[in-house]
C-alpha cells in the first residue's frame, strides 16, 4: 500500500517443478484473490467440494464434510493445486509488478542490524553480494538460515513422523475409490491405525497426489495391511515415492528481532495434520504487510505482527494434534471417533469457521482493529 520496493532473493538458479500437491483452503485463496493470483491459478487446479474420511481397511465412508456452503460464500474456493503451478503463478505476478525485483542463485549468509537498516550478505556462487534494506524477511522454510539472526528463536526438532509423497497419473489401475475423487473433486483421507493416507486430484483430475503419513522407522511394506486390497495394491505399484522426515519448529520462540522477521515454516513449521502449512505462510505475509503499512516504526510493526499471529498459529497447532489423534486412532479410541463422526457430521465443518473464514490483514481481521501499539 505504501509502494515499498521489494527484492525477492531465491537460492535456486531457476524455478523448476518441485514438490507435489497442496491444499489451499479459503483462508488462503481469498488472499490470493486479493492479490490477483487466484483467477489465473483456477485454470491449473481442482476446486474441492468436500473432504471425505474413510476407514482404510474397509473403505467405509466415515464422514463427508462439504467445503462449499460453509467456506465459499465470498467466492474463495477450496483448491487442490500442485506446488509448481502455484509457484509459477506467483512468480508471474511478481515479475509483472514494477516494484518487485526477483534475484535467483543467492544463498543467504548473515545479516547485520545497522540501526535504521539491515545489511544482508549473500553469495552468488562464490561471489559475495551485499544488500541494504529496511526490512529482511526470512521465508526460507523449516531449515531457515535467516532464523539464526533472530535471538530467542525456536530450534527445529523431528516430529517422529515421515511423509511419503507421490504424484501418479490417473489410469484404470487406480482403484475406483481414488478415481472417483478425481471425477467428484474431493479430498479423500483414509484412516488406519497409526497412519493415514491423503489423496486428492491435481491438474484437472488427470493426476493424483498421494501423501502417506507414517511413524518413523515403520517399514513401508508393514503399512499395506492397514488398507483395503485394491488400495494396498495401488500403493505397492507406485514407484516414485519420496520420503520426507517431518520436522517442526515450535511457534513459541521469537519470530522477529529489530528489522528482521520470519514467516511461514521459518517461524513455525508444523506437521501436515491440519493441511495448513502453505496457507499459514500466505496469511503471515499478508499480516506482516498490514502491520508494516500501519506503522512507520518497523520494529514496532514487527512486534505487532508477532503478537497478532502467534495465537492463531498456536490454535492451529493444537488442532493438528487433535487431528493426529483422530486420524491414527485404533481400538476403542477409533470406535469413539467413528461414533462422534456419525453423531456430529457436517457440524464439524461449522466449527472450523475460525480457520476457513479468516481474512488476514483485512478490516474483518479483528486482530487489527485494536489501536496500533
Amino acid at each position: 500500500g505504501k509502494g515499498y520496493r521489494v527484492a525477492l532473493c531465491e537460492r535456486a538458479e531457476s524455478f523448476e517443478e518441485i514438490g507435489a500437491g497442496l491444499q489451499l483452503s479459503p483462508n488462503a485463496t481469498r488472499l490470493l484473490k486479493r492479490f490477483d493470483v487466484l483467477d489465473t491459478l483456477l485454470g491449473h487446479c481442482v476446486v474441492v467440494d468436500s473432504i471425505r474420511l474413510h476407514a482404510a481397511k474397509s473403505g467405509k465412508l466415515l464422514l463427508n464434510l462439504s467445503t462449499t456452503a460453509s467456506t465459499q460464500s465470498d467466492g474463495a474456493p477450496f483448491l487442490a493445486v500442485s506446488r509448481a503451478d502455484l509457484q509459477a503463478q506467483m512468480v508471474t505476478v511478481a515479475l509483472d509488478h514494477p516494484l518487485i525485483t526477483l534475484r535467483t542463485g543467492l544463498t543467504f549468509q548473515k545479516a547485520k542490524d545497522a540501526g535504521n537498516q539491515v545489511i544482508a550478505e549473500f553469495k552468488q556462487g562464490e561471489v559475495p553480494v551485499q544488500m541494504e534494506t529496511d526490512l529482511l524477511i526470512g521465508a526460507d522454510g523449516v531449515w531457515s538460515s535467516v532464523r539464526n539472526e533472530v535471538p530467542g528463536h525456536s530450534d527445529t526438532r523431528h516430529s517422529g513422523f515421515t511423509a511419503w509423497r507421490a504424484t501418479i497419473p490417473v489410469t484404470n489401475a487406480v482403484p475406483a475409490n481414488l478415481r472417483a475423487l478425481c471425477d467428484e473433486h474431493f479430498v479423500g483421507v483414509f484412516l488406519a491405525s497409526g497412519a493415514h493416507l491423503v489423496a486428492y486430484p491435481l491438474r484437472g483430475g488427470t493426476a493424483l497426489n498421494l501423501v502417506l503419513i507414517t511413524p518413523d522407522m515403520t517399514p513401508f511394506s508393514d503399512l499395506l495391511g492397514a488398507f483395503d486390497a485394491p488400495l494396498a495394491k495401488c500403493l505397492i505399484a507406485v514407484t516414485n515415492w519420496k520420503s520426507w522426515p517431518l520436522h517442526v519448529c515450535p511457534p513459541d520462540g521469537r519470530w522477529t528481532s529489530g528489522r528482521i522477521a520470519l514467516i511461514g515454516d521459518a517461524a513455525h513449521a508444523m506437521t501436515p495434520f491440519a493441511a495448513q502449512g502453505a496457507c499459514m505462510a500466505i496469511e503471515d505475509g499478508v499480516a506482516l504487510a498490514k502491520c508494516v503499512s500501519r506503522n512507520d516504526d518497523i520494529t514496532k510493526a514487527l512486534a505487532t505482527y508477532e503478537r497478532v499471529r502467534k495465537p492463531r498459529i498456536a490454535k492451529l497447532v493444537a488442532r493438528g494434534r487433535l487431528n493426529r489423534f483422530a486420524y491414527h486412532a485404533s481400538g476403542p479410541a477409533a470406535m469413539v471417533r467413528n461414533a462422534v463422526f456419525a453423531l456430529r457430521g457436517q457440524g464439524l465443518m461449522g466449527q472450523l469457521g475460525w480457520l476457513y473464514r479468516h481474512d488476514a490483514g483485512s478490516e474483518r481481521d479483528r486482530q487489527f482493529t485494536s489501536p496500533v501499539n
